[in-house]
């Protein structure tokens, strides 16, 4: 019975739920439910006092409110025109309390509020909220908002977001750890993080970098110029492999190091990884000869100063204070002269202007080979005419007793010449020399002597150079000059030399405009050796330095005189008896007289050759080789000991081979195969008879 009542009641519960009708379905286009509502159209307060206006806002927002007590006794009046939301009439309630100097600081997380004077609300600090910007009230609910910056200082900001606050110190930033603290207002608060959402970004760098390969001049030059024309000026990079005790003019670098891609093999490469840049001057070179170096000239030993003149010319304009313009920018300019490159770093409108600048720059220099022809003439005419007389030897009382009369052509034959009965060796010089003897007791002889001497040297070195490049030319020798003697503690005594040039020495700075016309600045230069002076037993030379600076223009292939120096000097030598030597005609064989006459032309003579491309300057020198007959007889020795020298490493090669073979083991012949495709069977081995 248990069971069928079960069994019943399960059925009619089935029975219940068929029949038990679907819940409608709600109906498209069903409005969402709608805020909770606030004040409507035609709410009004007039002259509402504050704890009656408290009462009111105190039932809107739901919390409890604790009034200070130093409120400012102040009413409210506002009509509503419009209907409100329950949170747009919090927001209105909240905005006229403001209006009237009195803020809202939440407490108890919200459940409740205090009430104080707007002037007192650094002092009564809420909780810090850290809500999302959306959920931060509209009202004027006094907050503090932690904001965490991801790429602006803090202090960058602070005098910016000022300007939205209206509580005094609203904004404070601490950089170490890259926070803002916002004290303020909700809705000012809210505008604050809005501006943040603009400036907290990452910053966009409007400058790239450019590596520009400089293929015929110096990079550190190009730079020098570039860096004229901008207010960031240039850096000059230094060698990451340094050597000690040198020094070179070309590149030392640091300045722009870094990977970097390579774009084939074009010249203008664009190079985004960072950079670092460190300057360095370009150390000077001295020389440690007596030569004047470029430095001693006064002139520049680059053109890059004259460049950067002429540019800064054309770039002043019609500026009245005459200083060059900006053509450039900002830009920075490093030379990277390890790879002779040039880095620039600035706006790409710049960057344009300073590789069009680069591209006119650039440029293959003209050549010019500079012909010195040095033309070294000594002319000297020298006349000399004297007689001596000497009375032979005579015995007096068993004693030899000599005497006679001697001029200078005894002196100058030696005290040995007029012995007791000859004069020997007086034939041994040139000119015409008599001799004879006056009876037995009497020697004469009689020397005319004139002499001509004409020394010409004739040098045509050359050298080559590019326009505006510095040549030096020196044709002369080396000779040790005593500069001091060292004592030792022991009494001896060392000199100190030191090696001086003598000779010329030619500074040649030419320039090349268009028309092949070439300006030269020359520095002359003539040191010689006119005689020698003893200073403490040393033997000092005397030298002679004449010098001469000139500006010259001259066409292509046309020649010039650089300048002359011309000597002329006369001397006259004359020994006498007195006395005997003014007798007409007798008096002659008591004296002797010389003339020295010299003279010294010195001329040099330059011509310049224009060469506009270096293929023309390769032809020139093929050109010039086939006309000095000492090279193409070097070159004909030259190639016939290469000849003979292959000739024997071929013989040498030949009797190696041969060598080889006669002591090289024979090798066992292989067996052969038949034509059937099975090896032939080896012979027996032949008996011993």
């Amino acid at each position: 019975m248990k069971y069928i009542v079960t069994t019943l009641s399960l059925l009619g519960l089935g029975v219940n739920l068929i029949a038990q009708p679907a819940p409608p379905a709600v109906p498209p286009g069903t409005p969402a439910p709608t805020e909770e509502q606030g004040f409507n159209v035609g709410h009004s307060l007039q002259n509402v006092p504050l704890d009656v206006f408290l009462v009111e806002y105190q039932e809107l927002v739901g919390r409890t409110l604790l009034p200070a007590q130093n409120l400012p006794n102040v009413t409210f009046s506002v009509t509503v025109t419009r209907n409100m939301t329950l949170k747009e009439s919090i927001v209105l309630y909240e905005t006229l309390l403001a209006q009237r100097g009195i803020a809202v600081v939440p407490m108890l997380d919200g459940k409740a509020a205090q009430i104080i004077p707007a002037a007192d609300v650094t002092k009564t600090p809420p909780k810090f909220t850290n809500v999302p910007k959306e959920e931060l009230p509209d009202g004027e609910t006094y907050i503090i908002y932690p904001v965490t910056l991801q790429y602006v200082l803090p202090s960058e900001l602070v005098d910016t977001l000022t300007a939205y606050a209206k509580s005094p110190n609203a904004v404070q930033g601490i950089d170490s750890t890259r926070t803002l603290i916002l004290r303020d207002f909700a809705s000012n608060v809210k505008r604050m993080l809005t501006v943040l959402e603009k400036l907290d970004v990452e910053e966009e760098i409007d400058e790239e970098h450019e590596i520009v390969s400089i293929k015929y001049a110096l990079s550190q030059d190009i730079a020098t110029v570039l860096g004229s024309l901008t207010s960031g000026g240039s850096v000059t990079g230094t060698s990451s492999r340094s050597t000690s005790g040198s020094s070179t003019r070309r590149p030392t670098t640091s300045g722009a190091s870094g990977a970097r891609p390579t774009s084939g093999t074009s010249s203008m490469r664009r190079w985004t990884a960072s950079t670092r840049s460190s300057s360095s001057g370009r150390p000077s070179s001295s020389s440690s000869s007596g030569r004047p170096s470029s430095s001693s000239s006064g002139r520049p030993s680059s053109s890059s100063g004259s460049l950067q003149q002429r540019l800064n010319s054309i770039t002043r304009g019609s500026s009245s204070n005459n200083q060059p313009g900006l053509l450039l920018g900002d830009i920075k300019v490093v030379s990277y002269e390890r790879n002779n490159e040039v880095l620039l770093i600035g706006r790409r409108r710049y960057l344009d202007v300073a590789k069009t600048l680069i591209n006119q720059l650039d440029r293959v220099q003209k050549q010019v080979l500079i012909e010195a022809m040095i033309i070294d003439v000594a002319l000297g005419d020298n006349k000399s005419f004297g007689a001596s007389i000497r009375q032979a030897q005579q015995e007096i009382g068993g004693n030899a007793v000599g005497g006679g009369l001697s001029t200078a052509i005894a002196s100058a034959l030696g005290p040995g010449q007029l012995g007791a009965n000859t004069i020997s060796g007086a034939t041994a010089s040139d000119g015409f020399q008599y001799f004879m003897k006056m009876g037995l007791n009497w020697e004469v002889a009689v020397k005319a002597v004139q002499n001509s001497t004409q020394v010409q040297m004739l040098s045509r070195p050359a050298i080559q150079t590019s326009h505006a490049e510095l040549a030096e030319l020196f044709i002369g020798e080396k000779r040790p000059v005593v500069t001091g003697t060292i004592t030792d503690i022991s009494g001896g005594s060392s000199n100190q030399y030191q090696l001086q040039d003598f000779g010329i020495t030619l500074n040649i700075l030419p320039f090349i405009n268009d028309e092949n016309l070439v300006v030269m600045d020359i520095t002359q230069q003539v040191q010689d050796i006119v005689g020698q002076e003893q200073i403490n037993g040393n033997n000092v030379p005397i030298t002679t330095d004449r010098s001469a600076n000139s500006k010259v223009a001259v066409r292509d292939g046309e020649m010039i005189v650089l300048g002359g120096f011309i000597k002329n000097k006369k001397t006259s030598f004359q020994d006498r008896v007195p006395v005997l030597s003014s007798i007409p005609l007798l008096g002659n064989m008591f004296k002797s007289d010389s003339v020295k006459n010299e003279r010294y032309e010195l001329i040099v003579m330059l011509r310049p050759t224009v060469m506009d491309t270096p293929a023309a300057a390769a032809a020139e020198a093929l050109s010039r080789q086939s006309g000095l007959p000492g090279i193409e007889s070097t070159k004909k020795i030259e190639k016939e000991l290469e000849v003979k020298y292959r000739f024997l490493l071929e013989e040498q090669e030949k009797a190696r081979q041969k060598h080889q073979r006669k002591f090289q083991p024979k090798q066992p012949a292989a067996p052969q195969n038949n034509p059937a495709g099975g090896r032939v069977p080896a012979l027996p081995p032949i008996p011993n008879n």
